[in-house]
């Protein structure tokens, strides 16, 4: 049998058994995909699922409970669940790119930060960083927060609002940043509504290179599941000053749950402090040029595959009565195809090509910077291109909200709003060209 685009990047057994864990995973979020797209809902059975799987766990380093990935493995994954729903990609893209981050980095103190990746591995624990506020905008623009932390006996109390808080109804960890009062310097903050004891006692997660393959339970057990996390959660942002408001209902990537959180005297123990520091100035650890991002252009190349598989299918089988062959037989429609394919070959040997580069040369991944933003830029830009080639293929059907591809072209367009922006790329490629 040919092998399958989606395929060409799989180097070995490793990889080719976390294409098929994370393809069985794709396939039950498809399934849900449309519903909580139509709902603006969140989708807390994909995310029981991922904890089932071992997902919350994959670049938690080996010493503490995790599987190791590396970055492009851990890429190869990301673009597989984004196949059926990029929404839960993107999402948890954040908590498993943070644990590659932290991993790597040094930046979170102990015992705190081994406290945590406990939880990860025993409970499938997830986290996100909440830095956005509506008067900052994007935190790469560097505006100082105006959630405020107040020193007080035996820590901090945070009292501010945070939007595109995505995973916020899920969560009971984050990162929180916040201008310190009286003082210019800014600090994150880690906020554990409940740690290990809120965990439900469950059986232990499995992992992609178990010899089951990260079996799933049955439906029926998911959906009690994410019953209780619901639950749960709420109950314990309800006893810490935390509220849940939901403002998120976009366009597109509408199931990302990136909903307003507001903290009003949320109190934090001195050990939960991540760091103070000056605006502008290096957090400390080591700097690993921030290529965990390269989530954002996997989930986007992701939803544009699946739009190619899409308008394969179709092309292959529809045949109007004025043909008496597919149209996948007409010249214009095979041009559109390979199209869709250059484009999509290009962005992603790029992206597994600085992904292979940060994994072998940790040395040099700091200076890779300006290489991640420019494989994001480019991804992003021939995802939507692609997507849209897609949509030219099947014709007027594919805006019928019955096929998954109105939702491809909507989704893929987040991809241009996510961070690095476009114009500090582009930017940082131009001083470096005038540089040399």
């Amino acid at each position: 049998m040919k092998a399958k685009a989606i395929d060409a990047f799989i180097r070995n057994e490793r990889e080719a058994k976390l294409a098929v864990w994370a393809d069985r995973l794709a396939e039950r979020f498809a399934e849900r995909a449309a519903k909580h797209d139509r709902e603006g809902s969140f989708p807390f059975e994909n995310f029981e699922e991922l904890k089932a799987a071992g997902y919350a766990k994959l670049t938690l380093s080996e010493e503490q409970g995790g599987d190791g990935l590396s970055l492009y493995e851990w890429l190869s994954v990301q673009e597989r669940l984004a196949r059926g729903d990029g929404s839960t990609a993107l999402s948890a893209g954040w908590h498993g790119g943070m644990m590659l981050h932290y991993r790597e980095t040094d930046i979170w103190p102990e015992p705190s930060y081994s406290a945590f990746c406990r939880d990860v591995a025993a409970s499938g624990a997830m986290i996100n960083k909440f830095a956005s506020e509506r008067a900052t905008g994007s935190p790469t623009r560097g505006g100082r927060p105006q959630t405020t932390a107040v020193r007080v006996e035996g820590g901090w109390k945070l009292t501010g609002r945070k939007t595109y808080s995505t995973l916020s109804p899920l969560l009971t960890d984050y990162i929180v940043s916040a201008g310190i009062e009286g003082s210019p310097e800014v600090g994150d903050f880690i906020i554990r509504l409940g740690g290990s004891d809120a965990a439900e006692a469950q059986t232990e997660a499995g992992s992609p290179f178990s010899p089951d393959g990260g079996a799933l339970p049955s439906p029926e057990e998911i959906a009690r599941r994410a019953e209780a996390s619901a639950r749960g959660a709420a109950e314990l942002r309800a006893a810490a000053g935390v509220t849940l408001e939901e403002t998120w209902d976009t366009l597109g990537m509408r199931a990302t749950g990136s909903h307003d959180i507001v903290l009003e005297n949320t109190f934090v123990p001195d050990e939960q402090v991540m760091g103070i520091y000056m605006p502008g100035q290096p957090k400390g650890g080591v700097d690993d040029g921030d290529g965990w991002m390269l989530h954002i252009p996997a989930c986007y190349l992701g939803i544009a595959l699946a739009a190619r598989d899409y308008a394969l299918n179709f092309a292959k089988n529809y045949t109007p009565n004025s043909l008496k062959e597919p149209i996948a037989t007409l010249p214009h429609i095979r041009q559109w195809i390979g199209q869709i394919d250059s484009e999509l070959r290009l962005a992603r040997t790029a992206l597994y090509d600085i992904a292979d580069r940060w994994d072998r040369l940790p040395e040099e991944r700091a200076s890779m910077r300006p290489e991640f933003g420019w494989v994001k830029y480019n991804a992003t830009h021939l995802a939507a291109q692609a997507v849209d080639k897609a949509m030219k293929i099947v014709g007027g059907a594919s805006l019928s909200r019955n096929v998954p591809l109105e939702r491809y072209y909507r989704d893929v367009r987040a991809g241009l709003h996510n961070p690095p922006m476009e114009d500090a790329v582009l930017h940082m490629l131009a001083r470096a060209a005038l540089e040399e």
